[in-house]
């Protein structure tokens, strides 16, 4: 992954889209955050996101429609603070962590990261330069480096003021006119970029003085068996892959693979595997389709579906399309 992107800067930029592709949402938030993404579960995706973009820091808020499993790695040189939803909010897990409600989580831009996210999830975010958090003194200290083990990285929120900026982060986004005011008053924009580092980086400075360490939070068992394994399997989309010779590769066992596999993900291996070439062949076929000469059963063998008849009806029953309609719709 690309560790060199950095957050914009001198630029004030709304953009608000709705993505039904995994690839097209890729492609929209690449110049962003180098990021990978499956939709885990069948049906038609719908996925909203908003971003406002603003000198060195990023509001963002976005939701999906289906469980996805990504992984991502920030900009260089920032900081991303992630909130959870109240009580009443879909949950998510990440690197292996449940994420609890009304909470705070602290990722870094010199590591990689992954979620798990359930459909329907609502994330709100704020990306903020690492020179803007300095001028604060929060990136100095062991308080501060801790945040990088995960378990050590999420916090309550610790008062009010904190449950209140989060609400109106997530209120922004709902709010057309004020999102509108915001964008086209200079002053109102510089007013607001202000109001949303001075809080930021006072609920940091909570988090990391409060008496005890971020949450512990028990990490999900086998986390870095699952991690290793998915990294095996992307490298290797092309091969047949079964759940032994995945164990063997990782010398361990097919049902400790399983469980890992069960526990941080909520499917085994075989149906991870499958969901991925699913994606790839997509992937393929629309790649191929915009240069007008795509043969789909070339491309499911490409991927070592042997079965062309199976892998159209699993390929129609997780986008809703079958593979030659997605070449024709390309194509047109």
């Amino acid at each position: 992954m690309d560790r060199n992107q950095t957050l914009p800067h001198n630029s004030d930029l709304l953009i608000s889209c709705q993505f039904n592709e995994i690839d097209q949402f890729l492609s929209y938030v690449k110049p962003y955050m180098d990021t990978d993404a499956v939709q885990l579960e069948a049906g038609s995706l719908q996925i909203n996101s908003h971003f406002f973009l603003m000198d060195g820091i990023a509001i963002g808020r976005y939701g999906s429609s289906r469980k996805l499993f990504e992984k991502f790695c920030l900009p260089g040189g920032s900081t991303l603070v992630s909130f959870t939803p109240p009580k009443e909010g879909v949950g998510a897990i990440c690197c292996g962590f449940d994420a609890p409600p009304d909470h705070v989580g602290i990722l870094h831009s010199d590591m990689e990261y992954s979620s798990l996210l359930p459909a329907g999830f609502d994330i709100v975010e704020v990306t903020v330069s690492n020179s803007l958090l300095a001028e604060y003194g929060l990136t100095s200290g062991k308080r501060w480096q801790a945040t990088k083990i995960p378990e050590q990285a999420a916090f309550p929120l610790p008062d009010r003021r904190a449950v209140r900026f989060r609400n109106m982060l997530y209120n922004l986004f709902s709010n057309q006119l004020m999102l509108e005011c915001v964008q086209k008053d200079r002053g109102l924009t510089r007013c607001f970029r202000e109001w949303v580092i001075e809080e930021s980086c006072a609920m940091l400075t909570k988090c990391l003085s409060a008496d005890e360490p971020g949450l512990r939070i028990k990490q999900k068992s086998r986390h870095d068996l699952f991690q290793e394994t998915i990294k095996l399997i992307d490298a290797n989309l092309c091969e047949s892959i079964s759940t032994g010779q995945l164990a063997a590769r990782l010398h361990t066992s097919p049902r400790i693979v399983q469980y890992a596999f069960k526990e941080n993900l909520g499917m085994t291996p075989l149906q991870y595997i499958l969901t991925r070439k699913l994606h790839a062949a997509r992937t393929s076929i629309n790649n191929d389709s915009s240069t007008g000469r795509v043969i789909v059963s070339d491309i499911a063998m490409l991927y070592n579906i042997s079965h062309f008849g199976r892998f159209s009806t699993q390929y129609k029953k997780m986008f809703g399309e079958s593979p030659s309609t997605t070449a024709k719709r390309t194509v047109s």
